[in-house]
């Protein structure tokens, strides 16, 4: 730069030189002039402003204080708008307090600052994230890590990502894969508590990630009691179908109250409660295996055991996996989603009539799932007996085991599923309950019905009296589910009473 001032310096003396020797007009010299001041802006400042935007792009940035850039967007964000700031390394080396405010897109970060680095805005770092020393706090702001971003350094209580906002660290991932996030929470003391998710399936779109945050609280639900664990995790993804997973979560020795063997680890958000797999109180781990689903992840002493059991009603199924929803008068009675509410029994392996537990209001998906929450203390062979208002009792093909915190039990896939084969085929392979048991010789129409385990002619008096009384909405005669008792109800029922159709217990 210095160079060219020196050259045009000359340039314009010899310039003013010849004007003079040839007595040109004083306007050819303010021509001159002019010309002179545009050739020290192209020669002289423009270079320099050139040098005081241009990108990091091979070489390395050091800021002590707070960091806010406005440059010009990155013309293809990711998540959201960032400000690309090149390909260098930004390295964060205060001894105060510092701050970065975008959005900005980074390639490589070094976070070398004890006092820590808080994010005010949306960031996103592509390259490598460098932890030396410094708690990196997000606030309710997300730091997103690039497909193919990792991370160095030494994670630990003194050098971590705290997501104890709503903002989330978030990880993009274009195909399966372990990361490991190193997030804790300053709640009191430093503490590190990393999270390592394991993608073992799924479809990868665009923007496809995972972002965590933590809390070190219990989780505030009611059922908790005894031993459990002050601390839970949220974990959510986006874009990314047929997803599977394995988790593990690290947490402290101080989280823990009550007993340390004792814990489980459990999804509890949403609902119904998951339980995964027990404790390891020598490392300090919580894992779950086969998650399809993230949410809010915890230590628990379990409470409940879980039965999740498919199941289909003959008169409501519709085909294709799916079932009606049960009709009140003015629209579906649970919900547009929930076929009906059953009954579930766990009665004794040795005598039947014995029951050891019921489980009232379960409720059955249009799809056919229902899980029904048992107490802990219930252990051991169970035969599991479904009832249903307006169905046949159907009883489990042999007793079930019952010992692990969640298993699950399919009635639909072979008519074997259930005692004495005691099942309707709906057609493409699927089984379901029959219909049709309703009332007996002591509870003829009006009366509330008491089933007594046979389709026969006085199920079939009921429906048809139902019918003849213009019956309408959630009514037990209503066998289809449509919200109206006619003639297709009671069709249902009496083929079912030709085929001399009844329960079936041991």
């Amino acid at each position: 730069m210095v160079n060219n001032i020196y050259i045009f310096i000359h340039t314009f003396t010899i310039l003013l030189y010849i004007c003079r020797l040839i007595k040109v007009f004083r306007i050819v010299k303010i021509a001159v002039l002019n010309l002179f001041i545009f050739l020290l802006f192209i020669l002289v400042w423009l270079p320099g402003y050139a040098e005081i935007v241009k990108p990091a792009a091979d070489r390395d940035e050091i800021f002590p204080d707070t960091v806010s850039h406005e440059h010009a967007p990155s013309p293809t964000p990711l998540i959201g708008t960032f400000n690309s700031l090149g390909s260098g390394t930004f390295i964060f080396a205060g001894t105060t307090p510092q701050s970065v405010t975008g959005p900005n897109g980074f390639a490589n970060v070094t976070i070398n600052n004890a006092n820590g680095l808080a994010v005010n805005s949306e960031t996103r770092i592509d390259g490598i994230l460098t932890l030396t020393t410094g708690l990196v706090t997000l606030g309710a702001n997300n730091l997103v890590l690039g497909s193919t971003a990792t991370v160095a350094g030494t994670p630990s209580a003194s050098s971590m990502i705290v997501p104890t906002g709503t903002g989330q660290l978030m990880k993009i991932f274009s195909s399966t894969g372990s990361f490991t996030y190193p997030v804790g929470d300053n709640t009191g003391a430093a503490e590190y508590t990393p999270v390592t998710l394991a993608i073992t399936a799924g479809s990868f779109g665009t923007n496809a990630n995972v972002g965590v945050n933590l809390a070190n609280l219990k989780y505030p639900y009611d059922s908790v009691a005894g031993s459990y664990l002050n601390r839970y995790w949220t974990l959510t993804q986006q874009n990314i179908t047929g997803f599977a997973c394995n988790l593990t979560f690290q947490y402290k020795p101080a989280d823990v109250v009550g007993t340390e063997a004792q814990l489980y680890c459990e999804k509890v958000n949403p609902l119904p409660i998951v339980e995964y797999n027990a404790t390891n109180p020598v490392t300090h781990q919580l894992t779950a295996t086969g998650v399809n689903t993230l949410g809010t992840f915890t230590g628990n002493r379990a409470q409940y055991k879980y039965v999740n059991l498919k199941l289909f009603l003959e008169e409501m199924y519709i085909g294709a996996g799916t079932m009606r929803a049960a009709w009140d008068i003015s629209g579906p009675k649970w919900g547009a989603s929930i076929a009906d509410h059953l009954t579930v029994e766990l009665h004794d392996p040795v005598t039947y009539s014995l029951i050891r537990y019921t489980a009232n209001d379960v409720v059955l998906s249009t799809t056919g799932n229902a899980t029904v929450t048992i107490p802990r203390a219930f252990s051991g062979n169970y035969y599991v007996t479904i009832k249903h208002r307006s169905s046949l009792e159907t009883v489990t093909a042999l007793p079930v085991l019952i010992t692990t915190p969640s298993l699950s039990y399919d009635y639909s896939t072979t008519i074997s599923k259930a005692y004495g084969n005691n099942l309707k085929s709906l057609g493409g392979g699927v089984y379901g309950l029959y219909s049709g048991d309703l009332s007996s010789a002591s509870t003829p129409y009006p009366a509330a019905p008491v089933k007594d385990g046979v389709i026969d002619l006085l199920d079939n008096y009921y429906i048809y009296s139902s019918f003849l009384n213009g019956d309408y909405g959630y009514k037990v005669a209503d066998l289809n589910g449509d919200g109206v008792v006619d003639l297709m109800d009671a069709y249902l029922a009496y083929t079912n009473f030709l085929l001399g159709i009844y329960a079936i217990t041991p």
